[in-house]
Formats: C-alpha cells, structure tokens, sequence
C-alpha cells in the first residue's frame, strides 16, 4: 500500500492515519490464523496463532522480522458474556449496548508474529511474583470459567520457571506490559509465545514432575524470540534453539544433571538432519511451516550444549548469555552478531562449531570400530567419517570401566587401548554433538 499525501510532509511531522478494512482470514494448510470454536458450554471461543502461517492472513501488515512496531494497541469487541484478551496491558473496558471493548496496549516493540487477541468465557486469576529486582509483580492467568479450579493451580509453576530464566538471562523484559497466560485452542494443541500474552493449551498436563515444559519454552521466548529478535526468518533458530535448550537448563537446575543428560539424549535422538539450521536469507518464507526444517529447535539446542561442554566453563558461558541478552535486548539480531560476541566474551574462536552445526546438513560423524583381536586388551579406533573444517576440533567422551578418557578425532584413525575386562560406552550426553558410525 502506498499513501500520497497532498502536500509535503515536513522532517519530525506525525500524521495520523486511521485504516478500515474488513474480510475473512483464509485457511492454509492445517493451520488458520484465527481459530473459531466453542467451548464446553457452546460459548464462542476464538483464539489466534499466526507463528508459521503468517499476521499478513489475519490483517494488512509487512510480515518482515526486521521491522518492529514500537508500540501496539489492540481493541477486542465482543458480546457482554465474554472476554477479549490481547498483548500488554489492559487500559480500560468500554461498552456498547451490544457488546464490550476490551483496550489492550503493549509499550514495547514487538514482533509481528507475536500480535494475538483471544475472545471467550474467561475469568483472570493472579498469582504474586517478586521479580529479581525485589519488586513486586503480578503474573494474570486467563482460563475458561469452569477450569478456573485447575488453572488456579496448574499455573503455580510459572512464578518458579519465571524465577529460573530471570536467573539465567536476566530480569523479565515486559513488566510495564505485564505477563499473562491464556487458555486458547490451536490446531494440534499449537502452544504460542505471544508477548506479554503467551498461549497455551486446556490441556493442564504437567508433562515432567510437576511442571509442564512447553510452558517452560514458551516463556524461555520472552528473552529468545521476543526480546532479541532476528532479522530474517533464515535466523529463527536463535528463537527456537535457545528456547529449546532453556528445557533441559531448567530441569538441570530444579531437577538434577542426570534429567539435564536425559533431555539432551532426546535431542539427539531427534534431530533429523534434513536441511541446513540456517536458510538463505532474505527470502519471503517462514521456515517454521516444513517439518524438514525443525532442527532450528534439537539441532539449535544441541549447538548451544555444544558450546557449552567444550567451553567446559559454566560460569563463563551463563555470564555470556545473560551479557548477549542485556546488550542486545528488544532489539532485532543476526547469527552473525551472537556468534562475535560469544567469541569476543570467551576469548575463544567457535566459529567452526556454528559453521558445521548452523551450515551444513549432516553434523560431525564419529566412525569407530572395536578391535577384540586381542585376549587381554580391547582396542577402539576412531575418526571422524566426514569432512570437516580442519581448526573443527570436538571432545567425545568415552568411558572404560570408571575411567573417563577424552577423545579428539581428527581425519586419521586413532586408537586407544584398555583391559578386555572393563565396560565401555560413549558418554554422548556430555560430549559436544555428534553421530556415531560403527565400522564392521
């Protein structure tokens, strides 16, 4: 859309302009941006995801990463039995003789994927939250009346996650906003990091003693995603990886290392290698649409485990993600900007780790082969099975008995011996990510 103005504007004039439009949101693939149901009751129940499809199916937008609203302002008109709940802060309530008008405002950039509205039978609850500042906060739940008793307790949780990842990454961005957690129904119980508003599912599942972890993702989002923000939908893996590797950091710390080991197993498990992390950049796609690029979120988050084990310095590489948060907070980001300042704050050179991970499609593969020609000794010989950049250098643990040997593959087979009575097994849960590739 262009606009002509019938004079010149001069620099540092505003102008309002008021757009009325109107029409239907189309349906693409399995998802719709604006999702009509009705609940228990048969009340309307309307909910809106527009991650993956795109805002521009729901209203006339540029659908760019890049270009950030610095503000926002969201009036939901509904009938008088119900409830529209949007992004920020709720403003005032008017009324109609038909219906009510919810005016919600949000005082911060945010991103265009992240605008959403909800509209149903909703009644709000409030938990207390002392922030890591020592102020007092309030944390707002919406939920559909008849579950308030579950989401009442359900979402006891959030003040615990919230109080982990402010911990980790550093005060929560959008208190003047405030933080809300609304009941909505998606396709395929879809969960969403709506700023300030974020979306999740009347399933009430706690998935992992006590604690449900797509919630524990979708609010790691509130620093990964919507406060650093990428340029380019070809970065999205600095949403998705980063909000993926809060999982395991959250249980490490609530639940013990071995489920932090566990969680990154089933990263490996899962992470299909089907196309590179990172996409071309400036295209018009959102690469959040094709199975095939679903690594942005176990491939991201094993990077990022990565880094961590060969870093082997927990303080120096928290310090490091907080700093990143701090510098760059509410503000659009490249690969290329957190891949210099993760360099420039651990005096250390990955580069080919983010090239390997990020760029090519098959990670790192360890060939090995046991060799029992031997009555008393067993002889392992590994090397890596691909080609790999030559300053690329990886620690493999690997356990005989209870010693922990560190091994660093190269192209060339290497060996290592150890009594034929002793057991043996690849710690891969704390070596940096790899395949591993037994050669008959």
């Amino acid at each position: 859309m262009f606009i002509v103005f019938n004079r010149d504007l001069q620099k540092g004039e505003q102008v309002m302009l008021e757009i009325s439009y109107h029409g239907t949101p189309v349906k693409m693939l399995e998802n719709t941006a604006i999702n009509w149901n009705k609940d228990k009751n048969n009340k309307p129940w309307i909910c809106t995801a527009t991650e993956g499809i795109g805002t521009h199916h729901m209203m006339p937008c540029k659908n760019m990463l890049a270009d950030e609203s610095d503000s926002c302002f969201i009036r939901v008109g509904v009938p008088k039995d119900l409830v529209g709940v949007a992004n920020g802060k709720l403003d005032s309530v008017t009324e109609t003789a038909s219906e009510k008008i919810y005016h919600w405002s949000v005082h911060n950039p945010i991103n265009i994927y992240n605008i959403s509205f909800n509209v149903g039978d909703y009644v709000k609850l409030e938990k207390p939250y002392k922030d890591i500042n020592g102020i007092d906060q309030k944390i707002q739940i919406y939920a559909l009346s008849y579950n308030k008793n579950i989401a009442d307790t359900f979402y006891n949780q959030v003040p615990i996650i919230l109080k982990k990842f402010e911990d980790l990454y550093g005060v929560y961005p959008w208190w003047n906003d405030g933080f809300k957690v609304t009941e909505t129904k998606m396709p395929n119980g879809l969960c969403m990091e709506h700023q300030s508003g974020i979306s999740m599912t009347d399933a009430y599942i706690n998935i992992f003693k006590g604690i449900n972890l797509i919630l524990v993702h979708e609010i790691s989002h509130e620093w990964w995603g919507n406060s650093t923000t990428a340029f380019d939908y070809a970065d999205l893996w600095l949403h998705e990886g980063f909000a993926e590797y809060s999982g395991p950091l959250f249980v490490e710390t609530n639940m013990g290392k071995e489920y932090y080991k566990r969680y990154i197993y089933n990263f490996y498990n899962s992470t299909k290698n089907k196309r590179p992390v990172i996409k071309p950049y400036d295209v018009g796609y959102n690469n959040l649409i094709h199975h095939d690029d679903q690594d942005i979120y176990n491939k991201g988050a094993l990077l990022l485990h990565t880094l961590r084990m060969e870093l082997n310095n927990d303080s120096l590489f928290f310090k490091t993600l907080k700093l990143f948060q701090q510098r760059f907070a509410k503000s659009n980001i490249t690969s290329h900007m957190f891949i210099s300042f993760f360099n420039e704050e651990t005096k250390m050179d990955f580069t080919p780790y983010f090239d390997v991970y990020l760029k090519q499609i098959t990670p790192p593969i360890l060939e090995y082969h046991i060799n029992k020609s031997q009555a008393d000794s067993i002889t392992l010989e590994y090397k890596w099975a691909n080609k790999l950049p030559e300053n690329f250098k990886l620690k493999i643990n690997f356990w005989n008995e209870k010693k922990l040997n560190p091994l660093y593959p190269s192209s060339t087979i290497q060996q290592l011996k150890f009594p034929s009575k002793d057991r043996y097994v690849f710690d891969i849960e704390t070596s940096g990510y790899f395949i591993l590739k037994e050669r008959k």
